[in-house]
């Protein structure tokens, strides 16, 4: 008897939606006599389970080699870049020669480059598919059935293993930068000690507005345009609670309604296409609402630490690597800031 039945669809190529004579695959199976004979009730010979599935396919060999030059171009470009950041990062740190450190570096500047360029291919392809396919009125493209997903789930692991490493880097690259807080501040006075023995000495300088300075450097230290948390939130209550994931199912409308969850698979592109474009959406709108609106009419973080480094007569070293960094003028313009009302 048959066990699996399939329907296979193709499109003719450029005909307005006409299609080659369907094909049906049988996939037949057999059960001996004994079996039968024997079956109890908790058995699946009386009742057992047949499939059937029907799959639209189209020739995709035009897209292949669009997406293969495609790829050769944009490695072609990351490996440009690659060479460009590598050369500026030899002359920040003067090195001459290939060492361990040198390899690290391009180790991360690889990773970096390769894992956000081919994102934005793959989120590209991805889009195309999604807009391309919803948008049609007359059928003349088809997704790519789970055989041709091969290619796409190789540069997606890819993407994500590049960028974990990326991260891992990051993470000790700013562990591992050194932080200066220069105080401009000069005695004033001298102690008088009253043993005649010992000679007078400069009065000291607080230390506190030092302490103060590093405290709100620590504090800006977690501070983003874009919040994590509430991007993470944010995404999945539109996909989930307000149903774009309906967008992924394998379906031409774009219906967020799913009356037939069993009859609409998700399609491993779409959804792709679809969370990811969430995703990079809200982050959008975060940084946008945080450069224009925050900014300019409610706090400006990194503006107010530079101001109060200048009110506390404290500059800032950020060396990030050896020869390269930056640097905070918090020199006052008065002199001195460790003074008391009367001289304000």
């Amino acid at each position: 008897f048959a066990e699996s039945v399939e329907l296979r669809v193709s499109l003719v190529p450029d005909a307005g939606g006409r299609i080659y004579p369907p094909l049906l695959t049988l996939s037949y199976t057999e059960r001996s006599v004994e079996s039968i004979r024997t079956w109890t009730a908790e058995s699946d010979v009386s009742d057992p389970e047949i499939t059937f599935n029907v799959v639209y396919t189209m020739d995709l060999s035009g897209f292949r080699t669009d997406l293969t030059v495609a790829f050769i171009i944009i490695s072609v470009f990351a490996f440009v870049v690659w060479m460009l950041r590598m050369y500026s990062w030899r002359r920040r740190n003067h090195a001459d020669n290939i060492d361990g450190k040198t390899m690290r570096a391009a180790l991360f500047y690889l990773v970096q480059t390769g894992s956000t360029i081919y994102f934005w291919m793959l989120w590209g392809c991805c889009v195309y598919w999604l807009l391309f396919f919803k948008g049609q009125n007359t059928v003349h493209l088809l997704l790519p059935t789970d055989d041709d997903l091969g290619a796409f789930v190789v540069l997606l692991s890819i993407c994500f293993v590049w960028k974990a490493l990326q991260v891992i880097a990051l993470l000790f690259k700013q562990n591992n930068a050194d932080v200066f807080f220069v105080d401009w501040e000069k005695s004033r006075g001298m102690l008088t000690s009253s043993n005649a023995n010992d000679p007078d000495r400069p009065s000291p300088v607080s230390i506190w507005r030092s302490y103060f300075v590093a405290n709100e450097f620590n504090e800006i230290q977690s501070y983003r345009k874009v919040k994590p948390v509430f991007t993470i939130f944010a995404s999945v209550f539109l996909l989930t609670v307000a149903q774009l994931e309906n967008v992924a199912l394998e379906r031409p409308e774009s219906s967020l309604d799913n009356p037939c969850p069993q009859d609409s698979p998700v399609n491993e592109v779409l959804r792709f296409a679809i969370a990811s474009s969430v995703f990079l959406g809200v982050a959008f709108v975060q940084y946008a609402w945080a450069k224009m609106v925050t900014t300019r009419f409610f706090e400006n973080k990194i503006a107010e630490f530079i101001d109060l480094c200048s009110i506390s007569n404290v500059s800032v070293f950020i060396m990030a690597e050896d020869y390269y960094g930056w640097y905070i003028h918090g020199r006052s313009v008065h002199g001195r800031a460790d003074t008391d009302m009367a001289e304000m």
